[in-house]
């Protein structure tokens, strides 16, 4: 929810983010981000102090854009093996639908009713509350609309090269990403996410220099970046985020409500369910 960048921002042939319709990442978001679907796989590495190895996860999804769902599985096994503990959980999926978040996995089962296999959380009622980090369950860097938002304002824009993503020809471009361009079109929780980690990072650290690949149909591909002291000093979060299928069907079904567990109330002490 990123790999080693590339040096070449501060050199000749920037491109300002003012620019964006001569910028062709920023032309590449736009383009991305007004299609009605898309999916999308995600390789996310974080490093912290206390563990000398990277933690892997690997994750994929899909965005419903004119349904407002998003689902995203995510592949916990390696940082389960890593943790050594047999009851680390290996395989969380969360479903976004408008405001309402779904989340199942065995991680879970301690929270789950008999009969249910998902809660459920109202996000519109956990905003703002104490001890409550949106970042840690939706949005932030891992979510394609968060990216797609902030590439449409990146800076120094510098083309490298080409490559193939998926067996699409791209051309591969290094950015400057001020993670705090793009809130204007984030809303709730998403934006509530990025302003969340970006207190957490200051000023310093909202600078995020990432390679971005654009097809050649101005769709876009691959998505790289690193943020340093994510988690503090000493901690650091990596990902690659691919995009394709666009505009082809996806399928994201809301679970049924016989199988769901509410704990908006019992997270954010508001009465009712």
């Amino acid at each position: 929810m990123l790999a080693a960048l590339l040096a070449l921002l501060a050199a000749a042939l920037v491109v300002s983010g003012c620019g964006a319709s001569l910028d062709p990442v920023a032309q590449a978001a736009t383009r991305t981000s007004d299609v009605s679907t898309l999916r999308f796989s995600m390789e996310l590495k974080m490093q912290v102090p206390a563990v000398a190895t990277a933690i892997p996860v690997t994750a994929d999804g899909a965005i419903d854009a004119a349904a407002h769902r998003m689902r995203l599985s995510m592949d916990l096994s390696k940082a389960a093996a890593l943790s050594g503990r047999s009851e680390a959980p290996t395989r969380m999926t969360l479903i976004e639908d408008g405001l309402t978040m779904y989340m199942s996995g065995a991680a879970l089962g301690a929270a789950l009713p008999d009969g249910k296999s998902w809660v459920s959380l109202d996000l519109s009622k956990m905003s703002g509350l104490p001890g409550v980090d949106l970042s840690s369950l939706t949005s932030g860097p891992t979510d394609p609309r968060t990216s797609l938002a902030q590439l449409e304002k990146a800076g120094n824009v510098v083309k490298v090269g080409s490559g193939e993503v998926r067996g699409a020809s791209t051309t591969r471009y290094s950015v400057l990403v001020d993670l705090r361009q793009g809130l204007d079109k984030l809303e709730g929780a998403q934006r509530e996410a990025m302003e969340t980690l970006l207190d957490r990072l200051g000023t310093a650290g909202r600078y995020v220099p990432a390679d971005v690949w654009v097809d050649e149909d101005g769709y876009l591909r691959r998505f790289r970046m690193a943020i340093p002291n994510y988690l503090g000093t000493g901690s650091s979060f990596s990902l690659t985020m691919d995009l394709f299928a666009f505009g082809e069907p996806v399928a994201i079904d809301v679970p049924a409500p016989s199988d769901v567990a509410d704990l908006t109330a019992l997270v954010s002490g508001t009465p009712g369910g």
